[in-house]
């Protein structure tokens, strides 16, 4: 059955000379796998850049039911991120949340919500001329709402302890090893209170940067089954050094 699907491309493996696998995140079916064949005139064209981190495309998808990966054909871009496509800071938070989405979504079903919310998050970055520089951070603090591990901040004060695991305060410092202390705590209620516009406030460094990342990929892998340590970290931190 050929179905016409909108998809956000996670990630790209080549298996053949010809061929590759894409993870995308679609409109209709959630998380999906995808075959795409790739002939030699199409690579030596600009259709490869068709195949970037969160490009967002319209395609045929032959759907069969006793099939785990669909064939996808007649691709196109519905969107023409040349802005992003064209700053390495940007490409490079965009690899970034790209990691997060792919570990993340590992399973996500149907969401149009989340999935409107992924292409509005690119349409604000490519129309950025500055002020996104914690662009990545506030991006993954408010996909924690659509994954549903967003933590419960109604016990803040400024001397209460934040428990990862059970992602909530407490007045007592928690047992184990993931916990944050005061006053650092005070981050997280600041955060969920930021969105693109207003996120031009923090005036962190890149030691700031890099600890509230290393906390935000910690209570991602305590809360989400397989989320490992984001290799794109290391490229995120050498572009802000």
């Amino acid at each position: 059955m050929i179905e016409r699907l909108c998809g956000i491309v996670l990630r790209t493996v080549k298996y053949s000379d010809n061929d590759m696998m894409v993870d995308m995140f679609t409109d209709m079916r959630g998380r999906c796998t995808f075959s795409v064949r790739v002939s030699h005139k199409a690579r030596s064209l600009s259709s490869m850049s068709l195949w970037r981190p969160l490009s967002q495309l319209e395609f045929d998808a032959d759907i069969r039911p006793n099939s785990a990966v669909a064939n996808i054909k007649n691709p196109r871009a519905l969107v023409a991120y040349d802005d992003i496509n064209a700053s390495l800071v940007k490409s490079c938070q965009v690899l970034f949340m790209a990691e997060v989405l792919y570990h993340a979504l590992k399973n996500e079903p149907r969401n149009r919500a989340l999935y409107d919310f992924i292409n509005l998050s690119m349409e604000w970055l490519e129309l950025a001329g500055r002020g996104y520089a914690n662009f990545h951070i506030v991006f993954m603090v408010q996909l924690m709402r659509f994954v549903g591990i967003f933590p419960n901040l109604d016990n803040y004060s400024p001397t209460a302890f934040f428990d990862m695991m059970e992602g909530c305060y407490t007045y007592l410092p928690p047992s184990h090893a993931y916990g944050i202390r005061p006053p650092e705590t005070e981050v997280l209620p600041l955060l969920a209170r930021l969105n693109y516009a207003s996120m031009r406030i923090l005036r962190w460094n890149r030691i700031q940067k890099g600890r509230c990342l290393k906390l935000l990929n910690d209570y991602f892998r305590l809360h989400i089954p397989s989320f490992p340590e984001l290799k794109s970290l290391d490229v995120l931190t050498e572009v802000f050094d």
